[in-house]
């Protein structure tokens, strides 16, 4: 239960991506928050400086390298990668007309906005060098909102730019230390809001938001459905102000204003009149960059706030008037951006469930780089930026000498001739502006467009026979109670109405799939949000309906079917032991996979103590030397490095994703004919992806070290490492005993990737086994810290569990069993076994043969001197929800996505089935020996995890 070895951090998300993060997953085909940037250049580029320049950008920025996961968790979060390779995309259109190359443009890129981002795998960017010419070039650049602004997208092409120089002239790159973006998260943690909450609640006292907006220019032009399936609901028109921009300037400066304050004052003037409000509030996005968090000016992140900035609007106020009272707001709004959207909301429950805006103003002033290549022949053309928000309306004024001004407007909402004439009245009111009219009643702002109210889309009100069953409500009434921390719930109440927001909105959509067995879209959620419409919707999953009363197939299902497994067993043919199977009791060479993992460094240490082989270590790096430092670094980290291993370690830069390991053939088949023995230990050890991304690595990467086992003049010995997380999960009898012997052909219940992942790649290494392929299983259990040290690679589950029971000062009061096996144990029993001559297939499993029980953590706090109780596990878990609740502490949901099934299981009596042990006992007789996990031992890791900050000290704990 190790993190992944490429996980480098793991944090919440920042209030504004938590806002996009929901309003993808709600409407995931909208194509909003995918930032489209395209570069024009002439002239020679040189290929390989372009790609090394643009993975220096990735490599030097964790936002870049970052993913996000919120499925079963208390609070979406935010996973950096160490490294996240970009793809190099290159096309050739030389060979198509100009009108042919711009569509073949415009189809690339909407169809990856159609698409969207994979959210779970990094990176969340795309590059497309795309030639036009002998010496001309495209620069398609994709990327998702969540990781980055318009500021950053200015930082990574000045980063690029000059990197490129660098490597065009055979020079490193000189660039300044990039700041973190994990600085910006932690300033917005423990922060007082409360005067922010009071200067919001004051500026906004007595507003009430408005009924939807939708426009229209006449009857037949009520916003634009879809035409077809593959159109995006978002589009834009735009004008230049090219022959005002001087005068727009000038006029600011006149009026002491700022461009922004004029443009987000036209646009105040112009919406009223095409609705007919006179109080008016308006989204202002800015960049949210503050002083106190260091380097911040030369970080990447997505480091934006969204304001709401009210305007009334009257015929008698001046122009100055309303001009002065816009910049004072904008300015006084810039000191109050420590706290989110949401916080705001909640400050005014006479607003909740509504929109506060639906029309965003974005004055883009990020600075914008100097492209000059020119002594590298290389000139910029044109650039071309495309972002959509999810608002129905959102201006755009963008940072070009021209000011050009675009609306990206929702067709659904608003129709595109009434989108033409409110940018036409926005040019015609700031003309009028710049002109030198007094008053607002005197400028030229009419569009021409009218409201319109849509015919009702919704049905009646529930009826018994549209509502879920009582239980079933009565089950999401206490949730929704629970959630929205309100006594009382009507099962026909409304949810928004009663304080529930987009990241509540995905906490209660993982908790129904986590108590219920049924995912609920987030947009089912929010369209009638009633805890008798959800009711209705999880009884109706589980009988196949709507609405439970025999209707169409519901929207909601359980969880979605996974991969075939047992399909996923295959081997290619020519994979087989096809020369003798060689093993030698004093191995000259050894390949290891997963050296630098939590059971990989120890398994290193036990080989290079054990035997008198070189080790050659397949790790992820671009050359041998920095290859060779990751693997000492790792043992250095354990405290398992000795000077003597240098000589013996040979790092080979490659990986198990690739073909052949991402060696050349020549590379690969000398391998094959050095190694005496190869010990798989690497691989994806995560639970939150998906099975299709963990494959190449953990299914994939077995196949390819089969075949280098027998490629060659021999056929090599594989020490596979498994899991006993193959079994999958109890069927409620407990299940087990389990077998030490290869698994049955049909695949168990297995709801995450990983597992799937280790069940696949154990079937593949026993079809191996029948092949000829010298094969021994060993499949090893909860992995714990060092026995003697007390090191433990802090942050995995069962660490993160025994954290919890400290902080909360709570145990689980069960006897049911739980395996956790000391990590040194596991490596030096598998190297003993690897001694034990020429595998024929065996299964082993190296587990703890003296199970853990809670009663034995709780002696161990107790001990050392940490209040604590036992509490039933149900009692323990709403704790721990609680916990997760108040602390916002997003480690705290990967803990209850593993922590939770298994707490309700023990608390129905449900235990984990016990793991046999018999063979590899004989085969290691007695030595080495595993620590009993007692209180002794569980005292050892206690005092290591306080002594490393991970918990705190017993006298910093109060009772819980």
């Amino acid at each position: 239960m190790t993190r992944q070895a490429n996980l480098e951090d793991i944090y919440e998300l920042a209030p504004m991506q938590r806002g996009m993060l929901f309003h993808s997953l709600l409407s995931p085909d909208d194509g909003t928050y995918v930032e489209q940037c395209a570069v024009t250049l002439n002239g020679p580029v040189d290929h390989a400086a372009f790609w090394r320049a643009w993975d220096l950008v990735v490599a030097r920025h964790p936002a870049l390298r970052s993913a996000f996961h919120w499925e079963k968790l208390a609070a979406p979060v935010q996973t950096v990668h160490r490294s996240a390779p970009l793809a190099r995309e290159e096309e050739d259109w030389r060979s198509l007309g100009a009108e042919e190359q711009a569509k073949r443009l415009d189809d690339l890129l909407s169809t990856e906005r159609r698409e969207g981002f994979r959210l779970q795998a990094p990176p969340l960017l795309r590059i497309t060098l795309i030639r036009t010419g002998d010496e001309s070039y495209r620069i398609a650049l994709r990327l998702c909102h969540l990781v980055v602004d318009g500021w950053s997208i200015g930082i990574m092409f000045s980063e690029f730019v000059e990197a490129y120089r660098a490597h065009c002239r055979g020079r490193e790159p000189m660039l300044a230390p990039p700041g973190r973006f994990r600085d910006y998260i932690a300033w917005w943690k423990d922060r007082d809001t409360s005067a922010s909450a009071a200067f919001w609640q004051n500026h906004l006292d007595g507003y009430r938001p408005h009924p939807p907006l939708f426009l229209e220019t006449g009857p037949g032009e009520a916003g634009e459905p879809r035409e077809r399936p593959q159109d995006l609901p978002h589009d834009w028109e735009q004008i230049s102000l090219a022959g005002l921009a001087p005068e727009l300037r000038t006029f600011a400066r006149t009026k002491r204003v700022t461009l922004h304050t004029v443009f987000q004052a036209a646009w105040a003037v112009v919406l009223s009149r095409a609705t007919g409000l006179d109080d008016l509030v308006l989204g202002t996005t800015f960049a949210h960059r503050p002083a106190e968090v260091p380097g911040v000016e030369r970080a990447v992140g997505c480091m934006l706030a969204t304001a709401p900035i009210r305007t009334r609007i009257s015929p008698a106020t001046s122009v100055d008037e309303l001009l002065r009272g816009v910049h004072e707001m904008i300015v006084a709004a810039r000191d109050h951006l420590g706290i989110s959207l949401t916080g705001i909301q909640e400050a005014l429950p006479d607003t909740r469930g509504q929109q506060l805006f639906e029309s965003l103003v974005e004055f883009q002033n990020m600075p914008l780089p100097e492209i000059d290549l020119r002594e590298e022949k290389l000139e910029l053309v044109d650039v071309h930026m495309d972002t959509r928000a999810h608002v129905p309306l959102t201006l755009l004024v963008l940072p070009f000498d021209d000011l050009p001004v675009r609306l990206v407007h929702d067709r659904r909402r608003v129709g595109t001739d009434a989108a033409h004439r409110l940018l036409d009245a926005m040019r015609r009111t700031l003309h009028s502006l710049v002109s030198g009219e007094r008053l607002v009643a005197d400028l030229d702002a009419d569009a021409a467009v009218r409201t319109h109210v849509p015919a009702p889309g919704g049905g009646p009100a529930l009826s018994s026979a549209s509502r879920g069953s009582a239980a079933t409500e009565a089950a999401i009434s206490a949730l929704m109670r629970e959630m929205l921390q309100v006594p009382a719930i009507d099962p026909e109440d409304d949810l928004m109405a009663l304080g529930m927001h987009s990241l509540l909105g995905t906490r209660v959509v993982n908790r129904i799939a986590d108590e219920h067995g049924v995912t609920v879209p987030l947009g089912e959620l929010f369209a009638e949000p009633t805890v008798g419409r959800l009711a209705a919707l999880i009884d109706g999953a589980a009988a196949g309906t709507a609405d439970g009363t025999g209707g169409a197939p519901a929207p909601v299902a359980a969880a979605p079917a996974g991969p075939d497994l047992a399909a996923e067993v295959v081997l290619d043919d020519a994979i087989r032991a096809t020369a003798p199977p060689h093993w030698t009791p004093e191995p000259g060479r050894v390949l290891l996979t997963g050296a630098t993992g939590t059971v990989g460094r120890h398994l290193l240490a036990e080989l290079l103590t054990g035997t008198g082989a070189t080790i050659d270590c397949l790790v992820r790096a671009d050359s041998a030397e920095e290859g060779h430092g990751r693997v000492r670094a790792a043992l250095a980290e354990e405290d398992l490095w000795q000077d003597s291993f240098a000589d013996r370690i040979r790092a080979i830069p490659g990986t198990l994703s690739r073909p052949q390991l991402g060696l050349t053939e020549q590379e690969f088949m000398e391998l094959a004919e050095e190694v005496d023995e190869i010990y798989h230990c690497g691989g994806v050890v995560n639970f939150l992806p998906p099975y299709r991304r963990v494959k190449p690595v953990n299914v994939d990467g077995c196949r390819e070290i089969l075949r280098l086992a027998a490629a060659g003049g021999r056929t090599t010995p594989v020490h596979h490492v498994s899991t006993t997380g193959v079994f999958g999960e109890t069927d409620g009898s407990g299940g087990g005993p389990y077998r030490e012997e290869p698994l049955p052909a049909v695949p168990p219940r297995q709801d995450h990737g990983y597992g799937q992942s280790k069940w696949v790649a154990e079937r593949i290494m026993s079809l191996a086994a029948d092949r000829g392929i010298p094969v021994r299983i060993h499949r090893l259990g909860r992995m714990a810290g060092h026995s003697r040290t007390g090191r433990w690679k802090l942050g995995d589950v069962l660490s993160e569990a025994i954290r919890a029971c400290v902080v909360l000062g709570q145990v689980p009061e069960t006897d049911a069993p739980v395996d956790l096996t000391p990590v040194d144990y596991a490596a030096a029993a598998l190297a003993k076994l690897a001694r034990a001559g020429l595998p024929g297939g065996e299964v082993n499993h190296l587990t703890n043969p003296a199970p853990f029980r809670l009663s034995a953590l709780a002696e161990a706090m107790e001990a050392a001197g940490y209040p604590v109780r036992t509490v039933a596990p149900d009692a323990w878990y709403r704790s721990l929800l609680e916990l997760s609740r108040t602390s916002a502490d997003g480690k705290w949901g990967m803990v209850l996505d593993i922590v939770g099934p298994w707490a309700r299981q023990i608390g129905q009596g449900l235990e984990e089935g016990p793991y046999e042990t018999v063979r590899t006992a004989c085969a290691l007789g007695g030595q080495p020996v595993c620590p009993p996990a007692d209180a002794e031992l569980l005292g050892h890791y206690l005092r290591s995890f306080a002594a490393a900050g991970f918990i705190p000290a017993p006298g910093e704990v109060t009772a819980g």
